[in-house]
């Protein structure tokens, strides 16, 4: 009986994987996902990321599509600092044709469970402006 017992539970363990792995595979990575990923000497295989690395990379994919739909600006990532009980998340990039040190921030806060994405693009715009008067 102990046997059968441990027979069935092996056979449901390799169900349960099966079928996680399965399910992961399933997430298709975009091209630019695969570009931050590579070039952050990562796995460009969504299955080989930690949990924490494939939390990150899904973020970072949302908060570059808040950027595609403000903006018709293409950006190069930077960083992301994932939210944590100091800081709130940031995604930091800048735009294609200038430099690093023209950063751009986008910042997710939560006020109410709600999330509020703030980004400082036009701080950026204005200043290049002003220091072209």
């Amino acid at each position: 009986m102990i046997c059968c017992f441990i027979i069935c539970l092996v056979g449901c363990g390799v169900k349960i994987k099966t079928e996680h792995s399965q399910k992961n595979s399933q997430v298709e990575l975009t091209s630019r996902q695969k570009k931050i990923l590579k070039e952050a000497g990562l796995s460009t295989n969504y299955d080989d990321l930690l949990s924490s690395q494939r939390i990150a990379i899904k973020r970072i994919e949302e908060l570059y599509k808040y950027l595609d739909s403000e903006y018709d600006e293409e950006f190069i990532y930077e960083g992301y600092i994932a939210p944590n009980s100091l800081q709130d998340e940031q995604l930091i990039v800048y735009p294609q044709g200038l430099t690093e040190s023209d950063i751009v921030t986008v910042t997710v806060s939560k006020i109410d469970d709600k999330e509020i994405i703030t980004d400082d693009y036009l701080n950026l715009l204005l200043r290049m402006i002003m220091n072209h008067i």
